[in-house]
C-alpha cells in the first residue's frame, strides 16, 4: 500500500528541489524545508478523502502542487513568477515522460552553444542568425527532424507565418499545426519568435497544470497574517512604488491590533529593540521599515523571536527590505515572505485594487456616479501602473505611481461628490484637471 503513494513522494522532491533552486534566481528566494514540509503535511491531512486510492493519490497531488505553487509565487517579483510556474509544468512533465531530457535542455538552451560557421548555413538572409542557429539545435529532436528541409522548401508559408504580429495564434506551416501538441509548438514558437515564448508558455501551462495556474496569485494580506504565529516574521520584499505600510496599517485597524512602526537606519535599533520587547508581553504587530539598513539587528531579532520564553499570541514581527545579499538566510527561511508589487495584466491589477476597497467604500455615496467614478479611477491607476512594463515607451523615467495616489484620488471624488450640486452635476473639467494634472500628473516631471 505504501509503494502505490511512490507518487507523491516523487511530486514532493521536484516541487521542494525547484522552490529551492529559485535562491538562484534571486538570493532573497529562500525557503526551508521546515516551511515546506508542512505545506506536504497538510496536503495529506486536508485533501479530500477518497476510498478509491488512484483518486486519494490524484487529490494529493493537485492540492499539494497548487497550495506549493501559491505559497512560493506569493514571495516572488512579478517578472519571476512566469518562470517559476513554466518550470513547475516542465519538471513535472519531464518526471511524467511527457517531456524528454534533451527537449527540456533544447527548451533551456537553444543554439546558444552553437557556431555559426560549423552548422548548416542558413538558406535565407531575413533569418535571424540566433534563430537558425535555435532551429539547427531543434532539429536534433525526433519531432523536429524535417524542419531546416521544410523551411528550405517554404520558404514564403513560413516567412508569412513569422513575420505575424501573434505567430503563436496563427496556424503554423507544413501541417505542424495539427501534429504538434502544445509543448512542440512552445518550443517551435521559442526557436522562431522568443519574444513570444511567455504567450505560449501561458497556454501551454494552463493545458499542463490547469486554468488556475494561468491566473495570477493577489496577495491577500489577511490570509499571510492568518497563516501566521506568533514566532514567525513576515517579510515584504520590496520594489519600486511597493510598500506594503498602508495595507498593515489598515489590517491592524481592522483588526483592532495595535501597530508601532519603526524605520530602521542608524541608532533606530534601540527603539526597535524596546518596542519588539513591549509587543512580545503585552501584544500587537511591530514593523521594522527598511531593516536592510540594520542587518546586524536582523539577527538579534531572530534570537528574540526563538529565544523567548513566552509570546503574546497577537504579537507579529513585520519587516520591509530590499534584496540584499548579506541579508540572514535563516530569518529568509524562517519567515513568510511576500512582495507587493501590482501584478501584471490589466484584470489581475483590477482585480488587486478592488480586493483593497472595502464595503464601506462601495457604499460611500447614494450618488448614481459614485460606483462608475470609483471603477474609472480604478482603471486609470491600473493603466498607468502598467504602462511601466513598457521601459521608456510607457514612462521615460520609471515613476513610483503606488497606493497612496489612488486614495487621494477615490478621496477627491468622495469629497467632490459630497459638495456637487445635483441640478449642475460632476464638474469634469474639475475630475480631469484633479486626476491628470495634480493626483498622478504632479509626479510627471
Amino acid at each position: 500500500a505504501r509503494e502505490e503513494f511512490r507518487a507523491v513522494a516523487a511530486r514532493g522532491s521536484i516541487l521542494y528541489f525547484l522552490i529551492v533552486e529559485m535562491s538562484n534566481v534571486n538570493v532573497m528566494y529562500q525557503n526551508s524545508l521546515r516551511q515546506f514540509l508542512t505545506i506536504f503535511d497538510n496536503s495529506i491531512t486536508k485533501s479530500t478523502k477518497s476510498s478509491v486510492t488512484e483518486e486519494r493519490i490524484e487529490n494529493i497531488l493537485s492540492y499539494l502542487t497548487y497550495e506549493v505553487w501559491k505559497f512560493t509565487l506569493r514571495s516572488l517579483y512579478e517578472r519571476h513568477k512566469p518562470l517559476f510556474t513554466l518550470m513547475l509544468a516542465m519538471k513535472i512533465d519531464c518526471h511524467k515522460g511527457t517531456i524528454t531530457h534533451d527537449e527540456f535542455m533544447a527548451f533551456i538552451k537553444g543554439g546558444a552553444s552553437l557556431d555559426l560557421n560549423a552548422v548548416v548555413p542558413k538558406p535565407f538572409r531575413w533569418i535571424l542568425d540566433i534563430t537558425w542557429l535555435n532551429l539547427v539545435e531543434i532539429n536534433k529532436l525526433q519531432v523536429f527532424s524535417a524542419v531546416l528541409t521544410k523551411i528550405k522548401q517554404n520558404e514564403r508559408e513560413w516567412r508569412n507565418w513569422y513575420e505575424k504580429e501573434k505567430p503563436e495564434e496563427e496556424e503554423i506551416p507544413c501541417g505542424y499545426q495539427k501534429s504538434l501538441d502544445v509543448f512542440r509548438k512552445l518550443l517551435l514558437i521559442r526557436s522562431w519568435s522568443p519574444d513570444r515564448t511567455l504567450s505560449q508558455a501561458r497556454k501551454y501551462i494552463i493545458e499542463s497544470l490547469g486554468p488556475e495556474y494561468g491566473e495570477a496569485c493577489i496577495l491577500d494580506l489577511e490570509v499571510t497574517w492568518q497563516e501566521s504565529e506568533p514566532r514567525t516574521p513576515l517579510i515584504c520584499i520590496l520594489s519600486i512604488g511597493s510598500d506594503p505600510s498602508p495595507q498593515i496599517t489598515a489590517l491592524s485597524k481592522l483588526k483592532e491590533i495595535p501597530l508601532r512602526a519603526v524605520s530602521m537606519g542608524q541608532g533606530q535599533e534601540i527603539h526597535a529593540r524596546r518596542l519588539i520587547s513591549e509587543a512580545m508581553a503585552e501584544g500587537g504587530w511591530v514593523l521594522l521599515q527598511n531593516i536592510h539598513l540594520s542587518l546586524p539587528f536582523c539577527s538579534e531579532a531572530m534570537d528574540a523571536l526563538v529565544d523567548t520564553e513566552t509570546i503574546h499570541e497577537t504579537f507579529r514581527l513585520w519587516m520591509t527590505t530590499e534584496v540584499h545579499p548579506q541579508f540572514p538566510i535563516g530569518l529568509l527561511q524562517s519567515a513568510i515572505k511576500f512582495t507587493n508589487e501590482p501584478p501584471q495584466g490589466i484584470r489581475a491589477s483590477m482585480k488587486r485594487t478592488y480586493q483593497n476597497i472595502t464595503q464601506d467604500t462601495l457604499d460611500y455615496s447614494t450618488q448614481s456616479q459614485w460606483p462608475p467614478l470609483l471603477y474609472a479611477v480604478a482603471f486609470l491607476h491600473t493603466v498607468v501602473q502598467e504602462r511601466r512594463k513598457f521601459g521608456p515607451l510607457g514612462w521615460n523615467i520609471p515613476y513610483e505611481f503606488n497606493q497612496a495616489d489612488f486614495a487621494a484620488s477615490v478621496q477627491f471624488i468622495q469629497n467632490h461628490l459630497d459638495d456637487m450640486d445635483p441640478k449642475k452635476g460632476i464638474s469634469w473639467p474639475t475630475v480631469c484637471y484633479m486626476l491628470g494634472e495634480v493626483q498622478y500628473g504632479g509626479r510627471v516631471t
